[in-house]
């Protein structure tokens, strides 16, 4: 069977999969002050428009186009969470049929609480794989794409919170999940000319493989956009034909997953 050719603009066909099979997808979105605060400009790159704006556009562009899926879009369980001084579930696990489905507008926070938002997801995530399990629905394993233009601070002066001290949650996680088959994968992708290529490396899981990524030019969230949408596809269609699913480096981005230094 001859497949339709792909122009650059679309997405890859999906093959017809069970609609009770569930794929949770979590985007996570750092909305603290150096996302939105014009004291951080210059970190912004060229362009005039904040990470913050450009990340919210992003978001709800990733929901349109897979949306627009006729197959995909009944696979997919989508939820979006902002973090900042604390972390909140703006959308919550929502399958991608929804009519009138629309990302709601982001908040301004504060510090950059990578404890706080990790905590949030040690309870969201297993609460979640609980209601999909007593609704009917076959889970798949959750991914997390972690978006975060920066190092996880307390907004005090020399006062940034360290790897363990977040990642005891990541752990927690997992616990609860309980069975090793759903621990989620962790994407961590880079926006801003803040991120620090060390915290988004910690960030990304090892096992299931993950992926820790930022855009060589930070004025491109369209590089956002078709990352997560193609992972997203890709997680699906990969499964339903029985492969292995393998992350490729999307164009125009920067692996992070060999750096031999943390």
């Amino acid at each position: 069977m001859t497949t339709p050719k792909e122009s650059s603009r679309s997405l890859p066909i999906a093959p017809v999969v069970d609609s009770w099979e569930a794929w949770p997808f979590y985007i996570v979105c750092d909305v603290s002050s150096s996302m939105h605060d014009d004291r951080f400009a210059e970190y912004w790159g060229d362009g005039e428009v904040s990470p913050w704006r450009q990340l919210f556009s992003a978001t709800r562009e990733v929901v349109s186009k897979l949306s627009d899926n006729e197959e995909v879009r009944q696979q997919v369980h989508l939820s979006v969470v902002e973090f900042a001084d604390g972390a909140n579930t703006i959308l919550k696990l929502t399958r991608l049929d929804q009519e009138g489905l629309l990302v709601p507008n982001f908040s301004k926070g504060g510090r950059s609480d990578f404890a706080a938002v990790w905590k949030h997801l040690a309870r969201l995530i297993p609460e979640d794989q609980k209601e999909l399990a007593s609704t009917g629905f076959k889970s798949r394993r959750p991914t997390i794409f972690f978006i975060t233009d920066g190092n996880p601070d307390l907004g005090e002066e020399n006062c940034k919170q360290t790897t363990n001290d977040w990642k005891k949650h990541v752990y927690a996680m997992r616990r609860a999940i309980g069975d090793e088959r759903f621990y989620p994968r962790i994407i961590a992708i880079g926006l801003g000319g803040m991120s620090n290529e060390s915290v988004l490396w910690e960030l990304h899981s090892k096992s299931p493989h993950g992926a820790a990524v930022i855009p060589y030019d930070i004025n491109k969230v369209s590089v956002i956009v078709k990352a997560v949408t193609k992972q997203i596809m890709n997680s699906i269609i990969y499964s339903s034909r029985g492969g292995e699913f393998v992350w490729d480096v999307p164009e125009g981005m920067k692996n992070l997953c060999n750096l031999t230094t943390h």
